[in-house]
């Protein structure tokens, strides 16, 4: 086998930074990152990053997938379940504060409440396309019908 090259280590310290970066950005904000995230690039490029690796989960080796596995679900379609709750709470707050309207996505603005409010936006598409497609729990269909998203 050959030694590696400067080309193959400089991409395997790529590859371990933006896993440490996703790990980082999941910690802070409770939730992956997102690509629809125009405001923040970082926040795109991670969510894109994710994209590939989960395309290209085959190919990884085995210590990529270890460590891509212990970020509870990094490979699930739409990411830790653990994330489904709090995303509904965030959607159900919004349309409380703001009489019953969803959440925009094109709502402009880099404050939290815009960032939250286009997240939120983002997770009712996501769960609407989730259920035509039949990929939800009767319970979360439940849930999403009773809070007036479906």
């Amino acid at each position: 086998m050959n030694p590696p090259t400067p080309k193959s280590t400089y991409l395997e310290e790529r590859w371990r930074e933006n896993a440490a970066a996703f790990v980082a950005f999941v910690a802070e904000h409770d939730q992956f990152p997102s690509e629809d995230n125009a405001d923040d690039p970082a926040e795109a490029h991670l969510a894109r990053w994710r994209r590939n690796q989960v395309a290209l989960k085959e190919l990884l080796s085995d210590e990529r997938r270890a460590v891509l596995d212990a970020i509870g679900g990094f490979f699930d379609h739409h990411g830790p379940a653990s994330d489904w709750d709090p995303c509904l709470e965030r959607s159900m707050r919004h349309r409380a504060a703001h009489d019953g309207r969803p959440p925009r996505r094109r709502r402009k603005g880099k404050d939290e409440d815009a960032v939250l409010e286009r997240r939120a936006a983002r997770w009712e598409r996501d769960q609407k396309t989730a259920y035509r497609a039949g990929r939800l729990t009767d319970e979360q269909v439940a849930r999403l019908k009773d809070a007036g998203i479906l």
